[in-house]
């Protein structure tokens, strides 16, 4: 198969989204200007061209080889009318996304199919459980796994598993810090919401920033490639929670294809930096405190989040891997 440079790229997305409109059926095709994504029951029969365009669009966001994430990446950031237009009503139209949930509802609006994937959701989209001791999950997403972290180890995977130290860039004192204690691994895949919120109140205190690689964390990845989350890009968030001065992890697993992760204290680039960098934060200083539930941050194209808990501050978590959570539902309590 002859892959196209990326000059060419603007012309073959024109093409695609030509020949990707579905033909016939005039009366209930899906088109870019439709608000409403089709019902989850409704099947377009496509055409064997439409079947093989398809294939080759899965490839590119689900492959996680270089040439891939170059151009998904190319793809996701143009502001191309035409190509951004026929890429965000293709990804609707794959993953079923419910516009009628979010604050923007209108695809036209979104500047890119990277703006579209950090969209946003209406204030009453989610119910956030608001009882003192429940840990909420701070994403739309999946459970991969949870549970003790056993001998400096998390499960990642039956037979799989993640060193701490490893997770947490080689930093002894924290992994130290962590021992015994519990976890929690929550995946977001291409369908999801994918801003990150707080699972409770706390102020942040460090943050780390791990470079790596950017394989695919679905689960074909998950189940074939060893320490995949201590081994991909990421950065790792520690808080403490006021009320008990005990502290917490937020690590953000970096994916495939763009790999960058956004807080509302820092930004983390997949080309930079090049080595692990630290940043302290001083409460007197600036605004380190996030209320449960409040948004703190999005993967742009990514990814996992794994919840750390140490021994002497482990919620009794209520889930099993394969259990679906919307943002605000309770996770565990305290």
């Amino acid at each position: 198969m002859i892959i196209p440079n990326l000059r060419q790229l603007p012309i073959l997305a024109i093409l695609l989204a030509f020949l990707l409109q579905p033909l016939a059926h005039a009366d209930d095709s899906f088109q870019v200007n439709d608000f409403n994504p089709p019902s989850p029951d409704y099947v377009h029969p496509p055409s064997v061209l439409q079947t093989i365009l398809e294939k080759v669009v899965d490839e590119l966001f689900a492959s996680g080889h270089s040439l891939g994430n170059k151009l998904v990446k190319h793809y996701a950031y143009s502001t191309n009318k035409v190509v951004k237009d026929f890429l965000i009503s293709f990804y609707i139209r794959k993953f079923n996304v419910n516009l009628s949930e979010l604050l923007d509802p209108n695809p036209e609006h979104y500047a890119s199919l990277a703006d579209f994937f950090i969209r946003q959701l209406k204030p009453d989209a989610r119910s956030l459980d608001m009882t003192p001791n429940a840990l909420i999950s701070p994403v739309d997403g999946t459970v991969s796994q949870a549970g003790p972290i056993i001998e400096g180890m998390l499960l990642q995977v039956k037979g799989k598993y993640v060193p701490l130290l490893e997770l947490l860039g080689g930093d002894q004192e924290l992994t130290q810090r962590f021992m015994g204690g519990s976890f929690a691994t929550m995946y977001m895949s291409p369908a999801n919401y994918h801003r990150v919120h707080m699972p409770l109140a706390a102020n942040i205190v460090e943050s780390i920033q791990i470079p790596g690689r950017l394989n695919s964390v679905n689960e074909m990845h998950i189940e074939t490639i060893n320490d995949l989350y201590g081994t991909n890009e990421r950065l790792v968030t520690v808080f403490v929670n006021p009320e008990v001065n005990l502290p917490f992890i937020m690590v953000w697993v970096g994916a495939m294809n763009i790999g960058s992760i956004e807080t509302v204290w820092t930004a983390m680039n997949p080309e930079i930096p090049q080595s692990i960098a630290r940043m302290t934060y001083n409460p007197e200083v600036g605004n380190t405190y996030a209320e449960k539930g409040e948004q703190i941050g999005w993967f742009n194209f990514g990814s996992t989040i794994i919840m750390l808990f140490p021994a002497d501050f482990s919620p009794a978590l209520q889930v099993t891997p394969g259990q679906s959570f919307q943002l605000g539902q309770p996770i565990g309590y305290f």
